[in-house]
């Protein structure tokens, strides 16, 4: 689901995604595309790179169209990695999923974002484990 924004597109966003402001202005209205959000998510734990990042965006949006902030657990794969990984170079996702063989870049949208972040989960799981 893409969610209509009113503003004009930064050039780097639209080289990051591959979404035009043309795309985007045909999306989901903002109130309805995070009701529906919302919803998925119900009670379910976040899991995210960087997390903090993306629930402060979160925040604001939600006190921006009058909705409760979600409470959910956190988990964070960055802080995750942090604690299970000695020998990397970094902590970013893209340098996470080239460690555990899983992509060879970060698309930056939403669903393979996720499929992505899922996979990194898992691996650092199962090193937790180990």
């Amino acid at each position: 689901m893409l969610v209509c924004v009113e503003e004009n597109v930064p050039a780097e966003i639209t080289a990051l995604t591959g979404l035009s402001a043309a795309e985007l202005q045909q999306g989901t209205e903002p109130r309805e595309a995070l009701n529906s959000f919302l919803l998925f998510i119900g009670k379910a734990p976040l899991v995210g790179h960087n997390i903090a990042f993306d629930l402060e965006f979160l925040r604001m949006t939600c006190k921006r169209y009058g909705f409760p902030a979600p409470t959910n657990r956190q988990i964070d794969l960055a802080q995750l990695a942090r604690r299970n990984l000695t020998r990397i170079a970094n902590y970013k996702l893209v340098t996470l999923a080239q460690h555990f063989q899983l992509a060879e870049k970060v698309e930056h949208r939403a669903l393979p974002d996720c499929r992505l972040i899922q996979q990194v989960y898992c691996k650092l799981k199962e090193t937790a484990v180990q």
